[in-house]
């Protein structure tokens, strides 16, 4: 047998390039199911995503839903409290006016004359002198509904007034402390001499 009849073998190069084929192949089937796991993954995880942000939107929404009725609530009620002491204000003013009104008619029935702040004055049954040659005036004065009375007393400011109404002398009179409804008698004198009459100005609670 000559050397010719032995099958020749594959030069090395060719042998190379095959295996070489086949781990390209090999590689390329590899990286195609990596690719198709990945893929999938990232589809289902791109998924998950989705889904957690429709979820967290829908309960943002649902949270801001549930904060808006509680703050629509809280000002709805702070709105029926506000009514409610109104209310109440408006009914214990329109209580304290009736008994106002009430104790003004009463007390004007009886002879008694209001000045302002629930003080009133009148004259006194017993019959007054005055203490000098001078003119003077005299008249009681009480207070009904201050609740602490006057702790320093009731003052009060008397005009004189002369037969043409024109004022020509001033006095200022204090009583010492009244509780509600206790009575003070206050004395004025006419220096001037000339006064016909007089004229309670003014009265004041202390």
């Amino acid at each position: 047998m000559t050397y010719q009849d032995y099958e020749t073998p594959p030069a090395p190069s060719k042998r190379r390039a095959g295996l070489w084929w086949k781990i390209a192949i090999a590689v390329v089937g590899v990286l195609a199911i990596g690719a198709g796991v990945i893929g999938a993954i990232t589809l289902s995880s791109i998924n998950a995503a989705a889904e957690a942000s429709v979820s967290a939107s829908a309960s943002a929404a649902a949270s801001r839903s549930a904060e808006a009725s509680a703050s629509a609530a809280k000002a709805k009620a702070q709105a029926d409290l506000d009514q409610s002491i109104k209310d109440l204000a408006a009914a214990v003013d329109k209580t304290a006016a009736d008994a106002a009104k009430a104790d003004r008619v009463a007390m004007e029935k009886n002879g008694w004359k209001y000045v302002s702040d629930y003080l009133y004055y009148a004259t006194p049954t017993k019959h007054f002198t005055c203490p000098s040659h001078y003119g003077c005036a005299s008249f009681i004065v009480t207070n009904t509904m201050q609740p602490n009375g006057c702790p320093s007393g009731v003052s009060a400011n008397v005009s004189f007034l002369a037969a043409n109404g024109l004022s020509v002398y001033s006095s200022i009179r204090s009583s010492g402390a009244l509780r509600p409804g206790e009575q003070a008698q206050l004395d004025f004198t006419d220096l001037s001499g000339n006064g016909a009459t007089y004229r309670v100005d003014s009265m004041n609670c202390y």
